[in-house]
Parts: C-alpha cells; structure tokens; sequence
C-alpha cells in the first residue's frame, strides 16, 4: 500500500488505521493528517471482492463540508473508493481535480 499526503508518501505492507483526532482524518502509521485530495493505494479490491475499485481518494465531503468553529475550521473528508486508471489520474495531475470530474460523469 503506498499513502501519499501533501507530497508526503509512504509505503505501507500492514492494514491502515484511520481514525478522528482532534478534527482530523489521521493515519496514525504516517502520523498525519489525510487532507482533500490525498490518495492511498491499497492494491486490492476495498470490499474483498472482484471489484476493479482498489483505491482511495480523499474528498470534501459533500454534505458536511466545512465549518468554521471558535477553535477553528474543520473540514470534513470523505473516502472514495477508484480504480487503477482514477488514481494514476490522480498520481499525474492532482487529486482534486480527478474528484471534480468524477462528479460531473453521469452514473
């Protein structure tokens, strides 16, 4: 598995822990945040199936979103499940913008 977060990256061979702290999506074995746009390559289907969906990327989450609080802003994230050929998209441009045009393909 191969995590990369704001130009940081890291392979990985065990399971990836993510958890909420302190308002954060985190990865405690990178010991960072995951942000908008972040990918993980995880190599195998996400549901143990024969599916093609093998991948994550990281996206504003669309019913969430922001918010601005007295401590702060806080921005939710989603996880979305792509293929090979959306996270090598991803790989060469940029996260964001694979999410921006995976949003406006019809279904």
């Amino acid at each position: 598995m191969e995590i990369s977060t704001k130009g940081k990256r890291a392979r990985m061979c065990s399971s990836l822990e993510v958890k909420v702290s302190k308002n954060f999506l985190w990865s405690k074995e990178l010991e960072s945040i995951l942000c908008v746009g972040d990918h993980v390559s995880w190599h195998c289907p996400l549901d143990n199936s024969e599916s093609r969906v093998q991948h994550m990327l990281m996206a504003e989450d669309p019913q969430l979103g922001s918010v601005n609080t007295p401590n702060g802003s806080v921005q939710f994230v989603q996880i979305v499940g792509v293929t090979t050929e959306e996270l090598r998209a991803a790989q060469h441009w940029n996260g964001v913008g694979v999410l921006d045009i995976m949003k406006r393909m019809p279904r």
